[in-house]
């Protein structure tokens, strides 16, 4: 499958008894990439890394024990890559219960994307099972998804289908699942255990019985995923940031099927092409173009909070100076919410996971100038308006000031575990056995120094160099019209084309050395670093918070933006069902057409 699917050659090995096991493989320096491909095709890849320490185990032999630590399926990817900056990827479930005494039938639709930790859900209701099932999928079809989990018929396989199920919207991945993975009973026991509530009902699920079913079929194959290293820790550690459910009332926002989106170009089609979204978005961070999209296909109904939307929309407008301010400070925030999602998941590097401590600073930050306007507002209404904007970006200050207390200025990635040296990860200071350790290799590092002068002396070769090859070690090397100038007391490890390379009892001495101190500084600042992350994994709630303030600020900046840039008017909006336009212009056609070219009607 893997041979076909990417074009690569299909060998095999034999395996006794006549037997050969058919091999195909890629170099892992481009493993994402056709990770990439697998999942565009719909497939389901399972990682496999190293689960102990080689050199841990001491003289003790035999192979290094390894297992999945992640399953990646179109619907749970987190690598960038994979995942589209400004579009949520959605992991769905749908369960039917046909309705039972005349009663009507559910269906329960859940969605999460664990990029983000957003997790809703929704049930609707029908007059049988397949009409509730046609109307969860078209509200599915609203708002997508990369992967939909369905209950296996009975006696069918479980095992993924790629490309499009025949009945399914095109672009999804199908993942049949066993039918008991969908009870109710089963749900809610997962939803008590992930959200450490007494009963469902204060999540909102009370006589949800499809809803809960979909949720905990959803839970359960987020938690089938994280493998054996996540097995260890518990799921609620890998799935930290997977927010409390947002329950949904479909009816409370205007009812747009996918086929209105693409008929009124509110959204770009698959193709692309010109779309409203297009024409709106000027955002300046991707969770904010991920609301904004989620706005634009779920427009709001109800006059009140329509109204308080454009309020906070027209006070930006208002204010060049405060927006252009605003503008520049979301410009230089990171993707908080995936920061978290991959510091949750164990992914997020060193550097990424600096990148959020950073980000959340920066994000905190744009409360002050909203503040100063609040201050500075002449009306008591403007002033209170401005201040709950400001609220909306509470700090997230348990998470930063973890990460900066912690982190190195600049944090390097951790390399190769046979590269020369540990990657500098912690800051000087923040614990006393890597401050030791790395005391060591700096000690180490200056006896080899010396050590190259003195041979250099002893040799009477100044081109004599003391160099370190992964796979050998470190090594003296000597030039080829020099190699009769070696002691005798070196003994030859490897020999170039242009030269030799040695090593002596004081090298191998050093290397013992070196290799231990950076053996166990490498594994001491990795413990340290996957005890942070799950650190800032427990304060979820308080970055989400913050995210979704800068979230929502950064899309009715945008809104805002391209209002003034278009001199575009407030609407007035009342209850009555008369509908007047003077001097209206259609957004999209004006926009093709040029600047001074469309005639207002």
């Amino acid at each position: 499958m893997v041979s076909e699917a990417l074009g690569v050659a299909l060998t095999s090995k034999p395996m006794g008894k006549g037997l050969r096991v058919p091999l195909a493989g890629v170099p892992v320096q481009s493993a994402e990439g056709h990770l990439a491909r697998l999942i565009a095709a719909g497939h389901r890849v399972a990682i496999a890394e190293q689960l102990e320490d080689p050199a841990a185990r001491g003289a003790a032999r035999g192979l290094v024990r390894r297992g999945v630590v992640r399953v990646v399926s179109p619907g749970t990817a987190l690598e960038p890559s994979l995942l589209e900056a400004g579009r949520n990827s959605f992991c769905a479930a749908l369960c039917v219960e046909p309705g039972g005494g005349g009663g009507p039938a559910r269906a329960g639709l859940a969605l999460a994307d664990l990029s983000t930790g957003e997790l809703r859900g929704c049930e609707l209701e029908a007059a049988g099972a397949e009409a509730a099932r046609t109307a969860a999928l078209g509200e599915l079809e609203r708002l997508g998804a990369r992967e939909l989990l369905l209950a296996a018929e009975p006696g069918a396989e479980t095992t993924p289908q790629t490309g499009d199920a025949e009945g399914e919207p095109p672009g999804w991945s199908v993942t049949p699942r066993p039918r008991d993975r969908f009870r109710a009973e089963r749900g809610a026991a997962l939803l008590r255990e992930r959200f450490a509530v007494a009963d469902v009902e204060g999540l909102g699920l009370e006589g949800r019985p499809a809803l809960t079913g979909a949720l905990g079929a959803l839970l359960d194959y987020l938690g089938e995923g994280q493998g054996e290293a996540g097995a260890g820790e518990g799921e609620n550690v890998r799935l930290a940031h997977l927010r409390r459910p947002q329950i949904y009332d479909p009816a409370a926002t205007m009812r747009l099927d996918a086929a209105t989106l693409r008929a009124l170009d509110l959204l770009p089609g698959p193709g692309g092409g010109e779309s409203l979204l297009g024409l709106l978005d000027r955002c300046r961070t991707a969770a904010g173009r991920r609301l904004l999209r989620d706005r634009l296909g779920r427009p709001l109904i109800a006059l009140e909070a329509i109204e308080a939307r454009l309020e906070r929309v027209a006070l930006l407008h208002g204010s060049a100076a405060l927006r252009e301010r605003l503008r520049r400070g979301l410009g230089e925030l990171p993707d908080l919410e995936r920061l978290l999602g991959r510091t949750a998941a164990g992914l997020a590097t060193p550097p990424e996971l600096a990148a959020l401590g950073r980000g959340l600073e920066s994000a905190a930050a744009l409360a002050a100038p909203l503040r100063t306007a609040a201050g500075e507002a002449a009306e008591a209404e403007r002033a209170a308006l401005l201040r709950s904007m400001a609220a909306a970006l509470p700090p997230a200050s348990g998470a930063a000031s973890a990460i900066a207390a912690a982190l190195a200025a600049e944090p390097e990635p951790f390399g190769d575990a046979r590269g020369e040296s540990a990657a500098e990860v912690l800051r000087e200071g923040f614990d006393a056995e890597v401050d030791a350790l790395r005391l060591r290799l700096r000690e180490g590092r200056r006896a080899l120094a010396a050590l190259e002068a003195e041979e250099r002396k002893r040799t009477g070769v100044a081109s004599l160099k003391l160099g370190f090859h992964r796979s050998f070690g470190y090594y003296i090397e000597l030039g080829r019209s020099h190699a009769a100038a070696a002691p005798p007391d070196w003994e030859r490890r490897q020999t170039l084309t242009a030269g030799e390379r040695y090593v002596s009892p004081r090298l191998r001495e050093l290397e013992r050395e070196l290799l231990s101190a950076r053996d166990a500084l490498a594994a001491r600042e990795r413990e340290l670093y996957a005890a942070l992350c799950r650190r800032v994994a427990g304060e979820a709630a308080a970055v989400q918070r913050l995210a979704a303030g800068a979230a929502r600020l950064d899309a009715e900046a945008s809104l805002a933006e391209v209002a003034a840039a278009q001199g575009w008017t407030r609407p007035r909006l009342d209850r009555s069902a008369r509908l007047e336009i003077r001097e209206g212009r259609h957004p999209l056609v004006e926009a093709g057409l040029g600047p001074g070219r469309f005639v207002p009607n």
